[in-house]
């Protein structure tokens, strides 16, 4: 069974208004260890807060695949899910499409991040931040206030790849829905992540895992012609060489 993560903090320090699926702590990790043999870790994205699991890594002899978003690595994209949260957590209301909305609640909060968040996942890069852009605009406000240095460097993965535990995978580029991209867009994103950790890490990157799980046939045999041997997915029922199955920490727990 494998597990897939994505930030991995000791613990969550403020109230988070939404993107709560994407934060699992070391603690809870733990649990799931300590109640489930046979667990493989997975992360995706590409956080810092992955060297936490480190030492869990030690005390369970269980192995680590790290699917690394290159362009969150160096900054050429950053998720909107990460910016809208943080927004959200300091804002009671906002402007939206030309509507002022009243958000008190954190319930409210989170009806609005998931309605939001279900509207950009399908875009493409470009589109997508067209309209992130958009909605800080309309709120009067600068969208670089709400991106947190949360990521690793280069100089950090090189030092987490040399864990006898660790893999390193790809996670593509832009953390898009393949499966809604154009073909050309696709191969980009699968093909110049893996080129790019290879030459930066100097090791070979055989792993991927698929944006928010998304694949379909067109994406599995593009990544085969990019490249490589395994993919991942989540939740999918059956489980293939290149649309592996993982399971949330939150259907274990």
């Amino acid at each position: 069974m494998i597990l897939y993560l994505h930030d991995t903090p000791y613990k969550v320090r403020n109230e988070v208004a939404a993107n709560i699926d994407n934060i699992d702590t070391v603690e809870l990790v733990e649990s799931c260890l300590v109640n489930n043999k046979n667990l493989m870790l997975s992360a995706d994205d590409g956080y810092k807060s992955v060297i936490n699991l480190l030492p869990l890594l030690e005390k369970y002899n269980v192995r680590l695949l790290f699917f690394v978003t290159t362009g969150l690595i160096e900054k050429t994209v950053y998720p909107y899910e990460v910016e809208i949260s943080n927004f959200l957590e300091k804002n009671s209301s906002c402007k939206y499409s030309g509507e002022t909305l009243e958000l008190e609640g954190a319930q409210e909060k989170d009806d609005f991040f998931k309605a939001l968040h279900q509207r950009l996942k399908y875009l493409s890069l470009e589109q997508r931040d067209y309209l992130v852009h958009n909605f800080f605009s309309e709120n009067g406000t600068n969208r670089n206030q709400y991106q947190k240095n949360v990521f690793m460097t280069w100089d950090d993965l090189l030092q987490i790849k040399q864990h006898p535990l660790v893999e390193i995978g790809s996670h593509c580029v832009s953390h898009i829905f393949l499966p809604s991209q154009t073909i050309a867009d696709i191969y980009y994103e699968l093909r110049e992540s893996k080129e790019r950790l290879e030459e930066k890490l100097e090791c070979k990157v055989t792993k991927l895992s698929y944006p928010y799980g998304g694949n379909d046939l067109k994406v599995r045999l593009l990544a085969r012609l990019a490249g490589y041997k395994e993919a991942y997915g989540t939740h999918n029922k059956k489980s293939k060489a290149m649309n592996q199955a993982r399971i949330g920490i939150r259907a274990l727990i």
